[in-house]
């Protein structure tokens, strides 16, 4: 469980992916990006925790086609505060 995951065109899933990830050892804390549309004018990062991600982009409205950055790189974001 080290290192950084990228997955593609995760979002439906994406309660399942933190929640699976957390019950298998991978700390709750870990920084979280949701990438939609990425390297375009319109691109929005969401940023967070396995622990809210889900919630926070629910609340976004994320929708796909997203990447999602998931490990300590996230933290190097402008916009994530942890």
């Amino acid at each position: 469980l080290k290192g950084t995951l990228v997955i593609l065109m995760g979002v439906k899933n994406l309660p399942a992916i933190a929640a699976s990830l957390t019950a298998h050892g991978k700390d709750p804390a870990t920084p979280v990006a949701i990438i939609e549309r990425g390297l375009r004018p319109d691109q929005r990062v969401t940023v967070g925790t396995l622990a809210d991600i889900a919630e926070k982009a629910r609340a976004a409205g994320v929708r796909p086609p997203a990447v999602i950055v998931i490990g300590g790189v996230v933290e190097l974001y402008e916009g994530f505060e942890g």
